[in-house]
């Protein structure tokens, strides 16, 4: 939700000003960041693995409150019986990093990062002014992109009511097929208005209020149609399975390679974006994006477990292949209120 809420800020920004303007007042964030953080201590799991045991106490006291050290000292000996092997990560012994349970869930994340990037919103925030004006939607590609941040924060606010209810497998389903259709009908579009290039240099007195084709809003409705159903699963959940499917000994790896995949893959895609315009045109791009969504429906129906309301281990066995995860949402079970009747 912070993410989509700063996308959201961004595009309010790029509407009044400039982009050199954007990035000095985008420089204040990093930088309260930074100034906030000299007040932050540092994590008590970091702390217990590094052997320093009072410092940990100390830190935890900070995070749940301002309590007394001696407050945490049960939860402390907790983390430290859980976490006694030392570091998460050790250089002499990088067997667990060549097993099945390391590799096959980071294949899976990095799969779930390419429909993350290459499925069409990726590109759609970067050149969002670019290809609102190219669709000559009806309002000013400006004003449109601000309401595309929107869209993303709205489908971001369904998935988290979703999820608990849904499970992960039929939510992702649920959106890559949304993105599927959304990308293809805008192909379709494309093609029926013979648009084959994009419009790079947009500026504001030549970005019109009013479209003059009376059939911009399809194009309009489609993307933003795009945008929510890309947040309603597919950008969003990847980043949730990548904290589940790793094993404790193996999630700080993991998740830093998951992340850098997934920079990367948004990188190249940006990149790549207007060569395969060029190559292919605006409208074959789109049907790319679709083809590439309707794969990852595919991919995932056979490699992706239900993940919702298990246990960490329940998940780390399946990938070790100890155990076989169902594919059925496992909700808490709600405990009945008892009434006791005094007795006298």
């Amino acid at each position: 939700m912070s993410i989509f809420i700063g996308l959201v800020i961004q595009f309010l920004l790029g509407t009044n000003y400039n982009w050199r303007k954007c990035a000095l007042i985008s420089c204040a964030f990093p930088t309260i960041t930074f100034l906030l953080f000299c007040f932050v201590p540092e994590s008590p799991y970091w702390l217990i693995m590094n052997g320093k045991a009072e410092e940990a106490k100390k830190s935890l006291a900070w995070l749940r409150g301002w309590k007394a050290p001696t407050d945490v000292a049960a939860e402390i000996d907790e983390i430290a019986n859980r976490h006694e092997s030392g570091k998460c990560f050790d250089w002499n012994d990088v067997r667990r990093y060549l097993k099945r349970s390391f590799t096959l869930p980071l294949l899976l994340i990095a799969f779930m990062f390419l429909l993350h990037t290459c499925t069409g919103l990726a590109t759609l925030e970067t050149y969002s002014v670019s290809i609102m004006a190219t669709m000559d939607v009806p309002i000013n590609a400006y004003y449109a992109t601000l309401i595309l941040g929107v869209s993303s924060l709205s489908g971001s606010s369904l998935c988290i009511i979703l999820v608990h209810r849904l499970g992960k497998r039929v939510l992702l389903f649920i959106s890559l097929g949304g993105l599927c259709v959304c990308n293809l009908l805008i192909a379709a579009y494309t093609n029926v208005a013979n648009i084959k290039g994009i419009i790079l240099e947009v500026q504001n007195s030549s970005v019109r209020d009013l479209g003059a084709d009376k059939y911009g809003w399809i194009p309009f409705t489609l993307l933003i149609m795009l945008s929510i159903a890309d947040h309603v699963g597919n950008s969003t959940l990847a980043w949730v399975v990548m904290a589940e499917v790793f094993s404790h000994e193996t999630r700080l790896l993991g998740c830093g390679l998951g992340s850098s995949i997934s920079y990367l893959l948004r990188f190249f895609s940006n990149y790549l974006f207007l060569k395969l315009i060029a190559f292919m045109t605006l409208g074959g791009v789109y049907y790319l994006y679709g083809s590439i969504s309707l794969l990852g429906i595919i991919v995932l129906f056979f490699v992706l477990p239900e993940t919702e309301g298990k246990t960490l281990e329940e998940v780390s066995d399946h990938f070790q292949g100890i155990s076989k995860l169902d594919n059925k949402v496992r909700r808490k079970k709600k405990v009945a209120n008892c009434s006791v009747t005094p007795v006298i």
